[in-house]
């Protein structure tokens, strides 16, 4: 009877043990095909982050590129405004210049005018002096002639008088229309000047506005090469927790196997 008992006991203790290690061998089982599958999504995740890595690594060298091309060129239209601004300044100085020329010779000019209407009144003058007969015309003097010798002694005087003035204001009709050219010469290229001064100041403000257009266009593109390399970061660093799960997984699987 004794016997019979101890029979039993055994043979449910090693019941049990069987059942706990076919248990345990399903779960093991399971557990292996569960790190098998998570280890090849894990793997699927990792070569997706690097095709993304690639793109934006791709896209940050594009970027750079582009970010060096327009600080070159804002360089560029930085330097051209400076010359541009530098040749006003100087253009400027030219016509101030030009102009203190102009007034000397307006200066001139109006001295020459007064010297001729001087010259002219004189000669009146000495007509009037030599005939004491006021206002009177070269054809009265001549007419007023007594006889025809007192006649060739006036036409010989008044000729004199006439060629002296014609002289003198054929003089001062030179130098007044030669001081006028000048003044006229040196105010067209004060004119040509100012009109060049103009569209120098237009070519600065065009190089300004494009300047400007340059540095927007280097700020927002500065802009998204920061969000990139944010985006490059993270990735980076998803890719090294991924790794990490992966050599986890590995382990694990590893174990199980054991």
């Amino acid at each position: 009877m004794m016997k019979k008992k101890t029979v039993r006991l055994i043979s449910c203790i090693i019941a049990g043990i069987l059942v706990a290690a076919m248990v345990f061998s399903m779960i093991a089982s399971g557990l292996v095909y569960a790190g098998a599958v998570s280890s090849k999504e894990l793997k699927s995740k990792l070569s997706d982050l690097e095709d993304q890595k690639a793109s934006v690594k791709a896209e940050l060298d594009s970027l750079a590129g582009k970010v060096d091309e327009v600080a070159k060129t804002r360089a560029a239209l930085q330097k051209e405004i400076k010359l541009t601004k530098e040749e006003i300044t100087t253009v400027t100085a030219y016509i101030d210049r030009l102009q203190d020329q102009i007034d000397v010779k307006t200066t001139e000019l109006d001295a020459a005018i007064k010297a001729l209407d001087s010259k002219k009144e004189r000669f009146s003058e000495t007509v009037r002096t030599t005939y004491e007969q006021g206002e009177t015309s070269y054809l009265e003097v001549l007419l007023n002639a007594s006889n025809f010798s007192d006649l060739l002694s006036r036409l010989e005087i008044v000729s004199a008088i006439m060629d002296d003035n014609k002289k003198i204001v054929a003089e001062y009709t030179a130098a007044k229309e030669d001081i006028q050219q000048k003044r006229d010469d040196l105010q067209a290229t004060q004119d040509e000047q100012v009109q060049y001064q103009e569209n120098l100041k237009y070519k600065a403000a065009e190089l300004k506005s494009s300047e400007e257009q340059q540095k927007a266009l280097q700020q927002s593109l500065q802009a998204y090469q920061k969000e990139q390399k944010a985006e490059y970061e993270r990735i980076t660093s998803e890719m090294d927790t991924v790794s990490d799960q992966i050599a986890e997984q590995s382990r694990k699987e590893a174990a199980a196997a054991a």
